[in-house]
């Protein structure tokens, strides 16, 4: 497995602490920190919330324009963030801009991506994932390299 942190983001505060103790409960970062990143303004109590759902570090990025920025120009946004925090992992929230944003981050950075993933595990020298198929109607077992990847998270997931 690749070293670095684990980068969590969604735009919706809520969902971004999920995703911090969704990597935690799974033991994904592997030793390495789990972090956060937050778009535009940084409310005072959520660098709190975020270290109590077990982020080690909060990334703040700054946001010219509308207050909520095309998918493309976000995904943009964190490609500028994975290059200088060097992540394992991008997990996203699975909702229906998490999902645009995924998609975008994995084409700017050449890095492979599933959307609508339920289970992920870190299994030898690869990344184990179950994401529902057919409409829920099935589920199906990927196997991703270890190399990073991008894998949006479906919100409700936190159990262990």
């Amino acid at each position: 497995m690749s070293e670095g942190p684990v980068l969590c983001y969604s735009e919706e505060p809520e969902l971004t602490e999920e995703l911090l103790r969704w990597a935690h409960h799974r033991k994904l970062a592997g030793g390495s920190p789990v972090v956060a990143a937050v778009l535009g303004a940084l409310p005072s109590d959520l660098p709190r919330r975020y270290a109590a759902a077990g982020a080690q570090e909060v990334y703040r990025f700054a946001a010219e324009g509308p207050a909520f920025p095309e998918a493309g120009v976000l995904a943009e946004a964190l490609a500028t963030l994975v290059g200088a925090a060097h992540p394992r992992l991008v997990l996203v929230a699975s909702t229906k801009r998490g999902k645009q944003i995924a998609g975008r981050l994995a084409g700017l950075l050449d890095w492979p991506a599933e959307t609508g993933v339920n289970t992920l595990r870190p299994e030898g020298d690869q990344w184990v994932l179950e994401r529902e198929a057919l409409s829920g109607n099935a589920v199906s077992l990927e196997q991703f390299p270890a190399s990073p990847a991008i894998f949006a998270i479906t919100p409700g997931q936190e159990a262990p």
